[in-house]
């Protein structure tokens, strides 16, 4: 609607996503500004989770706020973004928010025998590239193709990045609890795979400053953007996340 459009454009830039429907928001007054909660995959994951609750969500609003205040409102919409979606933040000190990832790795999957010396270069420039950065909370595992033992898992891999016997390929690997109100030890965890892409598209990244940990888990999201047909699916998520904020507004009435 055009005459929602600068409120659009204000929630965009909280968000720090355009054009990208739908996306929930917790506003706890007209005198405070929105809390970005996440876009439709981020709310499945938290119902899926368990997290999907009324504490959960004014803890969010109020972390925000306490961030905001803390960084002078200098805050880039991807740290506010990250934060707000229970994503590890860069900076610990700066939020109380308990992240919904158990735990999450950096895959390079390579080939010690692959007789090509480009490869091979390749391949330790981007294992070079990765140690430099010093992520602090995700870790940096190599998968050798070439060994038998790992045939499945890089078949798997293979399948997912939809390039096979190409080398090096980056993947995201992300843990998460499968119900969080229980302990690990009693439900377990579930994992996700997302391909990154290849060593020209990690380079790419790198020049244009996105290869960085809150930018690895927004590419997570986009990613899985890809998958399917999100234009036939646009009318069902918008009515599940309307259901849900129905939900969580009778939740605040009592």
């Amino acid at each position: 609607d055009p005459a929602n459009r600068e409120r659009r454009n204000e929630l965009f830039g909280i968000s720090g996503l355009r054009a990208k429907y739908p996306q929930l928001f917790a506003v706890k007054s007209r005198d405070e500004p929105p809390a970005f909660i996440g876009n439709f995959e981020t709310i499945q994951e938290l119902n899926e989770c368990g997290q999907l609750t009324k504490a959960y969500l004014l803890g969010v609003s109020e972390s925000t706020e306490k961030e905001s205040a803390a960084d002078g409102d200098d805050t880039s919409p991807l740290e506010s973004t990250s934060r707000s979606r229970g994503l590890p933040p860069e900076d610990d000190s700066t939020t109380t928010q308990t992240s919904i990832i158990v735990n999450a790795q950096l895959l390079l999957l390579i080939s010690n025998l692959s007789g090509n010396r480009q490869q091979d270069s390749n391949q330790s420039q981007l294992h070079q590239l990765l140690q430099s950065k010093g992520f602090s909370r995700l870790s940096i595992q190599t998968l050798d193709g070439a060994d038998p033992a790992n045939r499945e898992r890089r078949d798997e891999l293979f399948g997912i990045s939809g390039l096979r016997a190409k080398y090096p390929q980056l993947f995201l690997v992300v843990e998460t609890p499968k119900v969080s109100f229980l302990p690990l030890s009693w439900m377990g965890t579930k994992s996700r795979t997302m391909f990154l892409g290849d060593y020209d598209t990690i380079q790419a990244m790198e020049k244009d400053g996105s290869l960085t940990e809150a930018s690895l888990f927004v590419e997570m999201e986009k990613q899985n953007d890809k998958n399917g047909n999100k234009w036939l699916m646009l009318g069902a998520n918008i009515a599940l996340v309307a259901a849900i904020v129905v939900g969580i507004a009778k939740l605040q009435r009592k």
